[in-house]
């Protein structure tokens, strides 16, 4: 997970998904609208 300080009010951060995960139930990170668009189990893209 690499961190890019480009100076001191700036940070980057570059999360990735692996291939083939599914949604399980939880909302964590997502917008009401897309945790109401996805069924338990639907692979994420």
């Amino acid at each position: 997970m690499p961190v890019f300080l480009l100076d001191s009010d700036w940070s980057i951060l570059f999360i990735f998904m692996p291939d083939g995960c599914t949604f399980n139930g939880k909302q964590n990170i997502f917008t009401d609208e897309q945790f109401a668009s996805y069924e338990i189990g639907e692979v994420l893209d």
